[in-house]
């Protein structure tokens, strides 16, 4: 209630002030602050308000009008044009600046976009108004061009004078009255220096003689460009709503002192037109002040928000300097123009390599170098920054790499992933690498004595399936009871092939995961035809369907194991009564051959499409059997042939194994 009070006195006086001007000959008031109260008073308007403000608004521009004048008319014009410009303005900016509110409270524009925003929402609420007066609604005489453009231009200065004033103000009558007390150097109120305050001071003095120079002198000295000069002083040095003060109080004067007869401005054809020269010096002031202060607030908290992210950025360089530095796996970032742009500790201790020196100079042939599991010794064109500064990133892999430093050799684990072009359009490639030689002995020991526990367990396996087939027989002919003695041994049988089956898998998944690749040209239909002739004689019968003409460049052995197991697979895993149907397809994309195995299962769910390809994972464990090493070693043997192995759900029902493998010598 108190808002409300002191907006509708202050309209009370302002429509006062404005009638005192009204202009008998030209049918409305030379002077109209009213528009810069009301445009303020439904800024800070909210929902629960805005009715009752608008009452407010609309009493305080009729009683005034009806007292001084005595007519309907012109009040009935003066309450419509009052909350015409406002509304239109205030209705503009929510749509078009909503940044302006923040919890339903409006806050100073803090960018020239949103003074140009606001501009235009100011620009458009005078022109609704002065249309309005100068239609003069069919309740008082038409306006001409010149009173259109005087109300437009009078009613425009006020609305930017005093709104803006009142706008910039805002933020600290909130916190004044907020707070039982404001301390001065929180910010809630603006704290000027010494020397602020002498140079506010010089300002005054500054606009005081130039008024008086302009309106007061005699004759006047047609210098009032010189009024907008002390405006830039004031945007430029000043604090937003310290600034707008100068404006406001300086127009003013110029407005008050043309229409008491004062100035070069009365010198025009007659009153209306002195008052529009005035207005649009008020105008062009608070313009300019408006402009020049959000403009150099902007640039100054750009400026500030520029520093902290410099701040920022060079904090978390260190960081990730000290982190790279830090870590015990070595990192180099080359060019393709061979500078090392990084090269942490490690990835000197590493290698102990001496840096700048080109590969074969540095590991002289065919002792020296950088070598595949199989012993093939790599190029310059095929080491792993190599290939990832052309483009083509290399997954993490091992190599047997041996130095003159080093001539007994280590096991490097090395992975080299492209980056986006550096400076001058130059390739750029990070390459990850670490000492694996102790990992890797420890793993061939494990696999080893995994093999020899395996091959150990096989031989009783065989032994317990044979004397199982003759107890079968057995039981069969004597005095236990067939039925139940014959199911018995079933369930030995049938225990024991398990047990064999999940020691084959356990052994093919050592020979997937650690047996040199023996590369060459395979026909994978040929050997997925081979694979699915085994297959079509089971009890459901699979229709198997391969594309012809499929040709990889592969391990033979192995990668005949990945089809047999997916194949496998997908006759296997079917729901009851259902014939399973398998689909092997493939096109080449780029170097690589994608091959599709698609059949019409009972699927993988969701969350275990990424699982079942690690070891002992299986999808459906209770309602069919297998060991869970199947995917495991199809993963193993397709990602060591630099290939990726997915599964997807088939939408006719059922999965979509997909899986990349090198594309043969001259395969289309």
């Amino acid at each position: 209630m108190l808002r409300l009070g002191v907006f509708t006195a202050l309209g009370w006086l302002f429509a006062t002030v404005g009638l005192q001007t009204f202009s008998t000959s030209a049918g409305f008031s030379l002077v109209w602050p009213l528009p810069g109260l009301a445009f303020l008073w439904l800024l800070t308007s909210t929902r629960a308000t805005y009715l009752l403000d608008l009452a407010g608004l609309a009493l305080v521009s009729a009683l005034p009008v009806y007292v001084e004048l005595d007519s309907i008319s012109l009040t009935v014009t003066a309450v419509v044009q009052t909350l015409v410009q406002p509304v239109v303005a205030v209705l503009l900016l929510r749509r078009f600046a909503p940044s302006l509110w923040h919890d339903d409270e409006v806050s100073p524009p803090s960018r020239i976009a949103e003074v140009g925003t606001l501009l235009a929402a100011v620009v458009a609420g005078a022109g609704a108004a002065a249309l309005v007066r100068v239609s003069g609604l069919g309740l008082v005489p038409l306006g001409g061009r010149l009173d259109l453009l005087t109300i437009f231009v009078r009613n425009l200065s006020w609305m930017l004078a005093i709104g803006c004033l009142g706008l910039m103000l805002l933020p600290t009558m909130r916190r004044l009255t907020r707070r039982h007390h404001a301390d001065p150097g929180d910010g809630s109120v603006p704290v000027l220096t010494g020397r602020q305050v002498a140079e506010l001071a010089a300002l005054a003095v500054a606009t005081g003689v130039t008024l008086d120079l302009v309106f007061f002198a005699e004759p006047p000295v047609p210098l009032s460009f010189l009024l907008l000069l002390t405006s830039v002083w004031s945007a430029m040095r000043f604090p937003p709503a310290l600034a707008m003060v100068q404006p406001v109080v300086a127009g003013s004067i110029a407005v008050l002192a043309t229409l008491e007869g004062d100035g070069i401005f009365v010198a025009s054809s007659g009153p209306v037109t002195a008052a529009l020269l005035a207005h649009s010096l008020l105008l062009a002031m608070s313009i300019t002040t408006l402009a020049l202060t959000v403009g150099n607030t902007e640039r100054r908290t750009t400026a500030a928000a520029a520093l902290r992210a410099e701040k920022l950025a060079d904090e978390r360089a260190g960081l990730l300097t000290a982190v790279i530095e830090g870590l015990r796996e070595g990192v180099v970032v080359l060019q393709a123009d061979g500078v090392e742009a990084v090269r942490n500790p490690a990835g000197r201790e590493i290698l102990k390599l001496p840096p700048g020196r080109p590969y074969d100079e540095a590991m002289p042939g065919p002792h020296f170098g950088m070598f595949e599991p199989g012993g093939r010794r790599l190029e310059s064109h095929d080491l792993p920054h190599a290939r990832a500064l052309q483009g083509q990133d290399s997954p993490a892999a091992d190599f047997f790499v041996r130095t003159p430093q080093n001539p007994d050799g280590q096991i490097i684990e090395i992975m080299a992933t492209h980056l986006d072009p550096g400076p001058g359009g130059v390739a750029r490639a990070v390459v990850n690498f670490r000492d694996v030689t102790g990992e890797r002995q420890e793993r061939d020991t494990l696999a080893s004595f995994a093999g020899v526990i395996a091959h150990d367990l096989n031989n009783p396996l065989s032994i317990v399936t044979g004397w199982t087939e003759q107890l079968s027989m057995a039981f069969g002919e004597g005095p236990v009871d067939p039925d139940e003695g014959l199911d018995m041994t079933r369930r030995i049988s049938h225990a024991a092939a398990h047990m064999g089956a999940f020691i084959d898998d356990l052994l093919t998944f050592t020979v997937a995961r650690d047996q040199p690749l023996r590369m060459a040209d395979v026909d994978l239909s040929e050997v997925t035809e081979s694979v699915a002739s085994m297959r079509r004689d089971r009890d459901n019968r699979p229709r198997i369907e391969v594309q012809p003409g499929l040709r990889v460049r592969a391990d033979p052995g192995l990668v005949r194991q990945v089809m047999d197991n997916l194949v496998s697979n997908g006759s296997k895993y079917v729901g009851p009564g259902v014939r399973p149907h398998i689909v092997v397809a493939g096109e080449p994309v780029e170097a690589m051959m994608r091959i599709t195995v698609t059949d019409n299962g009972i699927g993988v769910p969701p969350e275990m499409r990424r699982r079942i390809f690690e070891n002992f994972q299986r999808a459906h464990s209770l309602e069919y059997t297998g060991t869970g090493i199947g995917l495991a070693i199809a993963r193993r043997v397709v990602e060591r042939h630099g290939g990726r192995i997915s599964v997807n759900e088939n939408p006719a029902g059922g999965s979509i194994f997909t899986l990349t493998l090198p594309a043969a010598s001259g395969a289309e």
